[in-house]
């Protein structure tokens, strides 16, 4: 049973490091996106008596000021001119007052970030992004949450601009524990279920000898 085990359990690990080390030096293009975002002035919200917001001299009710996050986390290099559709980040109901560029990982990755003349988006242009590098973008609106935020976009040899997401304890504790141990019990199994398959016709020979038919 031991040596059903070690094999079952060797084809296993392999499968695992083939996908692991397929996954990890794969050249693909994987750009991701995050955003976060922080209220400076909501209407009814402020404790200071006949306090105003004014942009251009127009007055405002909301004022936000949003960071996005944009990076490739891929192996493989994503060029500018590679857009098939304009790189936007937009918002889904409010205005766009202003945005810029406050962190790119190197300048020569020449990113550029325009407000629309509608002020619903902002369009995002760069020269290239390797492996780990991206921007971040800071625009003021006056939009109330970041969940009617979104980067959208479409660039060749990628299937689409995903948003990075965290993942939960709960999560974790699936992947780097329960997961393993269900591969644990599975062998396991399995190794039984051979090893009495090849056990049974032993043993039904040995129980004939021991009663012979009269």
């Amino acid at each position: 049973m031991l040596s059903v085990i070690l094999t079952i359990v060797g084809i296993v690990v392999g499968l695992i490091a083939s996908w692991f080390f397929s996954a990890k030096f794969a050249k693909s293009k994987k750009p991701y996106w995050h955003g976060k975002m922080n209220q400076l002035f909501q209407e009814g919200l402020s404790t200071i008596d006949n306090l105003k917001i004014t942009y251009k001299d127009s007055e405002i009710d909301n004022l936000s000021s949003t960071y996005i996050a944009f990076w490739n986390n891929g192996k493989e290099t994503v060029k500018g001119d590679e857009i098939a559709e304009d790189i936007k980040i937009r918002i889904r109901d409010g205005e766009i007052y202003d945005a810029q560029v406050i962190f790119q990982t190197t300048q020569s990755n020449e990113f550029c970030a325009t407000v629309s003349e509608d002020k619903r988006s902002v369009s995002i242009v760069f020269r290239y992004m390797d492996y780990k590098e991206g921007v971040v973008i800071q625009f003021l609106s006056n939009c109330l949450g970041i969940e009617e935020i979104s980067l959208r976009g479409k660039m060749m040899g990628c299937r689409k601009i995903k948003q990075y997401r965290k993942m939960k304890l709960w999560q974790e504790f699936l992947i780097r524990i329960l997961l393993p141990l269900f591969l644990l019990l599975a062998i396991v199994f399995i190794a039984a279920v051979v090893d009495g398959a090849e056990w049974a016709p032993e043993s039904l020979s040995r129980l004939q000898m021991l009663n012979p038919r009269k």
